[in-house]
């Protein structure tokens, strides 16, 4: 992989100093030019000029672009419920396939992911393969500083509601890496929007949604942006055969990255289940929005509102989980998004090649008892900043100290016998792992 050239504005007093940081990094490091305050940029070689330009057209030179920008909100409807929802272990089985859910390891392996042999945690783990969270990577070969990176996508949110799509971008990227070990305190982020035609004014009106959502986030997070991209109007035009124009745009989309830090690689987490015995905890409140989830892909719902966003309920589960992280005190970590929890329990155990127990009834929710088809709202909402960690019986008190202040629940644990066992509302659903993990792996669209 070609390394990436970045240019700096170094104040000429502190360049030796700089060289020093680069070549102890291994890093190439040379002065290329000199600040003069002419307004003309002067390029040479070999002493000779080669040419000039006059910063004035850089800077002034093209006209600015004065767009119209206008968003309305889509009606939000009442949550239906499909007749025929069918029961938990179907429902599971079916949204391990989605191909928000499904194993990538078909694109993975396309990939080095390996480059410089700098990698702890790989994008899979465990003796089954599961998924990771996060990767985490060393920083310089030899030393134990790692970087953590993460990503965050909510692209079925886009049309309904682009704020929350993007918010809950950031905060899924953010929930990944701090469940891989980093520091929730020092998060930086990047920003990738894939959009549609943006001289439109309601397409554009979605990504000042989007923006604002990031400007938003950031501060909640204290995580700025230090770099990203965009990919703008991607759209598809044509006639059909009675000369027509169609037009098809992508959905507004923002991949959002986070990159954390772990001062030690040896305490990275994984959500592969480690041993019999271990105790299962919910952290986080499980919210009944389910618009734009895996459970609505699947038909078994439609309607109501998306999941939505709360900056300081996540930020105060983020800092818990991080300080039961830094005690020792999880045996596994894994961030609860895409899937809900169901999904989230079953990756782990696949990855752990260990079966659970779960108790939904358990859960700290605001799902009113009695509520239309409640075990699957519980086992599959996606509500923002949840976790499901894995701890030992014997750290099970300090565990429940480290997250003093914050919603959670013990849900149920892990069992050495190769079936997930899901309780709620008085009944059991046992289903063996070998079938989970091949709904997991099976054939993916565009492979």
């Amino acid at each position: 992989m070609a390394a990436v050239p970045l240019k700096k504005k170094v104040d000429p007093a502190h360049w030796d100093a700089l060289a020093r940081v680069a070549a102890d990094e291994g890093v190439e490091a040379t002065a290329i030019g000199t600040f003069t305050g002419s307004g003309r940029l002067v390029l040479r070689w070999q002493g000779v000029s080669a040419g000039e330009l006059d910063c004035h057209f850089l800077h002034e030179g093209r006209p600015k672009q004065r767009l119209a920008s206008r968003f309305t909100a889509p009606p939000v409807g009442p949550l239906r419920w499909n007749t025929a929802t069918g029961d938990l272990g179907a429902t599971l089985s079916e949204v391990l396939a989605l191909p928000d859910v499904a194993s990538k390891e078909w694109i993975i392996r396309q990939y080095d992911h390996e480059v410089q042999g700098c990698s702890v945690v790989k994008p899979l783990v465990g003796p089954g393969a599961g998924p990771a969270d996060g990767t985490v990577i060393r920083g310089v070969l030899g030393r134990d500083r790692g970087i953590v990176l993460g990503v965050g996508l909510r692209h079925r949110l886009g049309r309904r509601d682009p704020y929350q799509m993007a918010a809950g971008a950031i905060v899924e990227a953010i929930a990944n890496v701090v469940a891989a070990g980093a520091d929730p305190d020092r998060i930086a982020l990047l920003d990738n929007f894939c959009w549609g035609d943006t001289r439109r004014p309601e397409s554009l009106g979605t990504l000042v949604e989007a923006c604002r959502a990031c400007h938003d986030i950031a501060l909640e997070f204290l995580a700025p942006f230090v770099s990203g991209k965009d990919s703008l109007n991607n759209v598809f035009s044509w006639q059909d055969a009675a000369g027509k124009h169609h037009e098809l745009s992508i959905p507004p989309t923002l991949l959002a990255t986070a990159v954390g830090q772990l001062d030690d690689v040896k305490r990275a987490l994984t959500p592969d289940f480690k041993r019999a015995g271990d105790r299962l905890a919910i952290v986080g409140l499980s919210r009944g929005d389910l618009a734009g989830s895996q459970l609505e892909l699947a038909g078994r719902v439609s309607g109501g509102r998306v999941p939505e966003v709360d900056a300081a309920a996540c930020r105060a589960v983020f800092r818990g989980i991080a300080a039961a992280g830094r005690a020792g005190l999880l045996a596994s970590c894994h961030d609860c998004s895409d899937g809900g929890l169901l999904a989230g329990i079953a990756e782990m155990a696949v990855a752990g090649a260990m079966g659970a127990h779960v108790h939904l009834d358990h859960l700290p929710s605001d799902i009113p008892e009695g509520a239309a088809a409640r075990p699957l709202a519980l086992a599959f909402t996606e509500t923002p900043g949840r976790f499901l960690c894995a701890v030992r019986p014997a750290e099970a008190d300090r565990f429940a100290a480290a997250l003093e202040g914050v919603p959670w629940a013990w849900i149920g644990e892990v069992r050495a016998e190769p079936e997930l066992a899901i309780h709620a509302a008085g009944s059991t659903t046992a289903l063996p792992l070998d079938g989970l993990a091949r709904a997991w792996r099976g054939e993916r669209i565009g492979r």
